[in-house]
């Protein structure tokens, strides 16, 4: 018995010995959220706090006219409210609860507790050690707080006068004053906050309140559907008593008083009222959007303004302070990479450039401006081309990154998807409109040269080689010849059940994003023969995008985040890391020097990818340029070719070539074509830091071989091969096939020699004036060649 137990145990154990070997790591480096909608505020000079949609921002104002983000974090769900006291900030997440942040250091701000709380966490006030947040469909929680890494729901309000639609709490003096929506206002003893009561109440409030504010024992609450502002005397917190209902003209969403004025945040920006001796005299000052919350510091009023971030009043004057707006309008849908510098695309007219040398803390830089949508990026060289909806083609001169600027546009007859570059050409996917093919050689001046039309909507677009692969929103892919750019030709199309939204093609497979149905992979190896189907990969969300570096696929997979694959076996593909929850929507993915890029509805992420993650397996080294990957694949190497099989130096190079992929991991690059006539795929390969076709050359086991139109380092393996020439080393050396006995002797040294003409000094004795040599130092000779080639004398 006890055999069969250390038998299990150890069987266990390899098992998760296997399994851990096999799981790759992906660490999210930073995060960087654009497009905020801010709906809360807290002050703590020089710093306010903003709840988001996404989380939480950290803005410095010490100096109002140039403001600046130093920090923010993730909440993972949808933040409301925001209360700041002692180095922590309390944030309110509608849908993942209770969360506190340490933010002693503000370009650091980090989670140290959560808890979950019934209902939809509105807004929190935390008094002592206790945190009382107000939360929709369950009233008031409270929670301890005193050690902020372990917070503890201890209790709610429980009577027959429960409250249920809570918006906003405040505490002053044991009292927890509650706006409750419909239910108007609420107050809760909460001297025991472990058994609150509910003492006093106030109903049939026209309206429904949102916000409650104290001051100088009186109420006020704003409520949203009747613009009205009550004020409410609470001197005998039992037996409230509304003292007067005032007409603001506007929903209003929060409230603060200091000193005569009341100001209020609404929907047409602020509202500012101050009693006088008649009355109040009521004013709004307009702003860009709704104003969601508001904070005072001395003479300023700050506010959280929806879409169009913060904004500044200065009391004194009642004028808006002009700031920079850190907080850009519109959904984050596509992102590209390049050289330390990230394009965000929006689906407003803009494009976000971000500064993420520092992958840790990315932070914005510029903008691009430009009339239209986007709907998604493409970089090549000095140039990002926007395929911009119904605008068409939008070409962006990025050689000066902090100064980009319009290069030229290109209107195409539909709607602009998706563009892929290669050489002087753009390939447009464009909606109901096909494809469109536009010369780009002069970026000022763009030409359509071709277009080929699609049984539908056109919605991504991916080249490889002389093939341009498009998504057809009419559950199909077409394949389409563009050797001749002007003259395209479409094969018939690869039918397949769900809506195409993407494609990338990849070592002679084509990944297709199809939203709900999950990704697909088909084998387009064979361009006259696209009709292997190969396998679906069903994900959690709904895929809008993919990317494929290596053995591993990258989906952007909607609301569900980020999925990573690892497709080195397309039949059993295999989760190396489970789906990464993204604040918002995934909508695009980005992978460059092993980091991955996700585009998020709010924001991009970014995330540091194991090394080695993004190399294909190498099964077997067949020759000298050939290789074998463990999907199947079999690998020529591009414009080299190395002796064959009855050829002298085969093994040597065979050797040469394993032993440059020491790991049998590389990595591919391709050219034009992609595929030769025996299916093998042709590519550069790179090992182990190493560009194994140049070494192959430099070491004198191959010889450059260009083949058109594969030609992009041909120039380049030429003069390898000139310089191992020079050396005499692989293939070149002289020797190697003088005679058959695979002995050198004397006689050989002098047959080289003379049949060589070179000069080795003081080897040689008088030339002729033919040119010829007259006679030959034989020791010096034996030395040299001795000592370079292992001669036997």
């Amino acid at each position: 018995m006890r055999f069969f137990i250390y038998l299990f145990l150890i069987t266990i154990f390899l098992f998760s010995v296997a399994f851990n070997v096999t799981q790759a790591e992906t660490t999210l480096l930073s995060e960087l959220h654009i497009s905020s909608n801010y709906s809360d505020i807290a002050f703590s000079w020089p710093y306010v706090y903003v709840s988001t949609v996404w989380g939480m921002e950290i803005i410095d104002v010490s100096n109002p006219s140039y403001i600046i983000k130093p920090g923010e974090i993730s909440t993972r769900g949808e933040a409301l409210g925001i209360f700041v006291i002692n180095g922590y900030a309390y944030i309110a997440d509608a849908y993942a609860g209770l969360k506190i942040a340490d933010i002693s250091i503000p370009s650091k701000p980090e989670i140290v507790g959560n808890v979950d709380i019934p209902g939809d966490a509105r807004k929190v006030f935390v008094k002592g050690d206790f945190a009382y947040i107000a939360s929709y469909r369950s009233g008031l929680q409270v929670v301890d707080v005193s050690i902020p890494s372990k917070p503890e729901l201890i209790s709610e309000v429980e009577s027959g006068w429960k409250t249920k639609y809570s918006y906003d709490v405040t505490v002053s003096n044991n009292k927890a004053y509650v706006a409750d929506g419909t239910g108007g206002l609420k107050i809760i003893d909460i001297s025991d906050p472990y058994n609150p009561q509910m003492i006093g109440y106030l109903d049939n409030l026209p309206g429904s309140a949102r916000a409650i504010n104290l001051s100088k024992n009186k109420a006020y609450m704003v409520c949203s559907s009747e613009k009205v502002l009550h004020i409410i005397d609470v001197l005998y917190p039992e037996k409230p008593v509304l003292l007067n209902t005032i007409d603001i003209a506007s929903d209003a969403l929060d409230v603060c008083v200091q000193n005569d004025y009341v100001f209020i945040a609404c929907k047409k920006g602020l509202g500012i009222l101050k009693w006088n001796n008649t009355g109040f005299d009521y004013e709004i000052i307009k702003l860009d959007d709704e104003a969601e919350s508001l904070a005072i510091h001395e003479d300023k009023v700050y506010m959280a303004v929806g879409n169009s971030g913060l904004k500044i009043v200065d009391i004194a004057s009642g004028s808006e302070i002009l700031s920079e707006n850190i907080s850009y309008s519109g959904e984050i849908i596509d992102i590209c990479v390049q050289n330390h510098y990230a394009y965000i695309a929006t689906l407003e007219d803009n494009i976000i450039l971000a500064d993420i040398s520092d992958p840790g803390n990315p932070y914005i830089l510029n903008k691009i401006s430009f009339p239209g949508e986007t709907c998604a990026l493409f970089i090549n060289e000095n140039y990002l081309y926007i395929a911009s909806g119904s605008e068409g083609l939008i070409i962006a001169d990025i050689s000066i990154p902090e100064n980009p600027v319009i290069a030229g546009i290109k209107d195409t007859p539909g709607t602009a998807r998706d563009v892929f570059v290669v050489n002087n050409y753009a390939y447009v996917a464009d909606s109901g409109r096909g494809m469109q093919i536009i010369d780009i050689s002069d970026p000022a001046y763009p030409v359509i040269l071709g277009d080929v039309p699609t049984e539908s909507s056109t919605r991504g677009i991916h080249v490889s080689g002389q093939y341009a692969y498009a998504a057809d929103y009419s559950r199909d892919l077409k394949v389409i010849d563009i050797f001749d750019p002007r003259r395209p030709y479409a094969y018939p199309s690869i039918e397949m059940e769900g809506a195409a939204w993407n494609v990338y093609i990849s070592a002679g497979y084509a990944y297709v994003a199809y939203g709900g149905q999950g990704l697909r992979y088909v084998d387009v190896s064979d361009p006259l023969n696209h009709q292997y189907v190969g396998y679906d990969l069903d994900t959690p969300g709904l895929v809008h995008d993919v990317y494929v570096s290596g053995e591993y696929t990258y989906i952007a997979d909607g609301r569900m985040g980020m999925v990573v694959k690892d497709v080195s076996d397309l039949t059993d593909p295999v989760d190396i890391y489970h789906t990464f929850d993204t604040p918002g929507v995934a909508e695009g993915v980005f992978v460059a020097d092993n980091r991955i890029y996700v585009a998020d509805t709010y924001g991009i992420l970014i995330f540091q990818v194991t090394p080695g993650q993004n190399f294909y397996s190498v099964s077997e080294v067949i020759d000298g340029d050939t290789i074998k990957l463990r999907n199947g694949r079999y690998i020529r190497y591009i414009g080299v070719d190395t002796p064959e099989i009855d050829e002298p130096y085969y093994q040597e190079a065979a050797e040469a070539n394993k032993e440059f992929l020491k790991d049998m991991k590389v990595k591919l690059e391709f050219d034009v074509d992609f595929m030769d006539d025996y299916d093998r795929v042709l590519a550069y390969v790179y090992s182990n830091g190493i560009f194994v076709n140049a070494e192959l050359v430099k070491s004198g086991y191959a010889r450059a071989s260009p083949y058109p139109p594969n030609t992009r380092y041909a120039e380049s393996f030429k003069r390898y091969e000139s310089e191992a020439k020079e050396k005499y080393v692989g293939i070149w050396n002289p020797l190697w096939d003088v005679n058959s006995d695979g002995v050198v002797d004397i006689e050989d040294i002098v047959t080289i020699c003379c049949n060589m003409g070179k000069i080795i000094p003081g080897m040689l004795g008088d030339v002729d004036w033919d040119g010829k040599i007259d006679h030959i130092d034989l020791n010096i000779a034996v030395g040299y060649f001795g000592t370079r080639y292992g001669i036997e004398e």
